[in-house]
C-alpha cells in the first residue's frame, strides 16, 4: 500500500510541528532553572549563615545545655532548644535536671518526704469532695532522658521548631549577616533569636529546665476505675478540664491541702500543672 502525497506531507508536517514543539519546551524548561538558579544560591548562602550563626550561639551556652543539644533531633529542634538555654542564662545550674545519683539520693531526704506527704494531702481533699473519682500524679522526678525523648517527638515542639527555622532563615536574608561569624551578627541573630515567640506555646520545657526534672512541678490528672477523666494532654483542656469542672475542683484541693504548690500553669495552659516550692 502506498501513501498518497497528501499523507506524506501531512506526515512530515506533524514531525516537524512536535518537533518545533519539543525544541520550546526544551528551550523554556532551560530558561526556568537558569531563572532558578540565583534563588538557589541564596538560599544555599542563608542555610550556611544560620548554621554558622546557631553554631556561635551554642558556643555561649552552658556546658550541660551543649551536651543536651548534641542528643536533640534536627537542626531546628536544635535551635528552639538553644534559644531556650540563651534565656536561662550562662549558669544552669540551680535550674538543671538532677542526674541519676542526685534523683537516688533525693529519695531518701527529708523535702521528698515533704513532697509526698503534701501529695496524700491533695489527694484526700480531692476524693473527699468528689466520691468515686481518684486523683493520680506522677511522683517522681523526670529524668534528662525522658525530657529529651518528649522534645524529640513533642508535636508542639515540631511546630515550633519549624516556625522558628523559618523565621531565622528569613532573618539570615538581611545585608548584615554578609560576615555571620562577626561580633555584630551574632549578637543582631542573638537579639532576633531571644525576641522570637511561637504563634503557639510549646507544651515542654527545653530538655534539662523542666521543673519536673528538680520535683517542682507536678501533674495530676482525674480518673474514675481505670478510665481516664481529665488527662494531662493540652488538647483536651478545655474540654475535660473547664468544660467538666475539674480545673476548679483540682484549685480547691490543692488550695486546702498544701500551701507548697501554686498554679495551674497559665502558659501554656495546664489546668493539671502545679508548681511546688519546698
Amino acid at each position: 500500500m502506498t501513501l498518497s502525497s497528501d499523507g506524506g506531507i501531512a506526515t512530515r508536517r506533524s514531525q516537524r510541528t512536535h518537533e518545533s514543539s519539543m525544541e520550546r519546551c526544551r528551550g523554556l524548561l532551560a530558561w526556568v532553572l537558569f531563572a532558578l538558579v540565583p534563588f538557589a544560591i541564596a538560599s544555599h548562602a542563608r542555610a550556611d549563615a544560620l548554621e554558622t550563626l546557631a553554631g556561635e550561639l551554642r558556643a555561649q551556652i552552658d556546658a550541660m545545655a551543649t551536651a543536651a543539644l548534641e542528643r536533640i533531633e534536627g537542626g531546628d529542634r536544635q535551635l528552639l532548644a538553644t534559644r531556650s538555654y540563651l534565656r536561662g542564662g550562662t549558669d544552669l545550674t540551680a535550674h538543671w535536671s538532677w542526674t541519676d545519683a542526685e534523683i537516688a539520693a533525693y529519695a531518701y531526704s527529708a523535702e521528698y518526704r515533704d513532697v509526698q506527704a503534701d501529695v496524700d494531702k491533695v489527694v484526700a481533699a480531692f476524693e473527699a469532695e468528689n466520691p468515686g473519682y481518684q486523683l493520680y500524679v506522677n511522683r517522681e522526678v523526670r529524668s534528662l532522658d525522658v525530657q529529651l525523648a518528649s522534645w524529640n517527638e513533642n508535636p508542639s515542639v515540631a511546630a515550633a521548631a519549624a516556625e522558628l527555622h523559618a523565621a531565622a532563615l528569613a532573618e539570615a536574608a538581611n545585608p548584615a549577616y554578609t560576615k555571620p561569624s562577626s561580633d555584630a551578627a551574632i549578637a543582631r541573630f542573638r537579639a532576633f533569636l531571644l525576641g522570637w515567640y511561637p504563634s503557639e506555646p510549646v507544651s515542654v520545657a527545653a530538655p534539662g529546665l523542666s521543673p519536673h526534672g528538680q520535683l517542682r512541678a507536678l501533674d495530676f490528672q482525674v480518673q474514675k476505675g481505670d478510665r481516664i477523666v481529665a488527662s494531662t494532654s493540652a488538647a483536651d483542656a478545655v474540654v475535660q478540664w473547664d468544660a467538666e469542672g475539674w480545673t476548679d475542683k483540682l484549685k480547691q484541693a490543692v488550695t486546702s491541702a498544701s500551701p507548697r504548690m501554686q498554679g495551674p500553669l497559665e502558659s501554656p495552659r495546664e489546668p493539671w500543672h502545679y508548681s511546688y516550692a519546698p
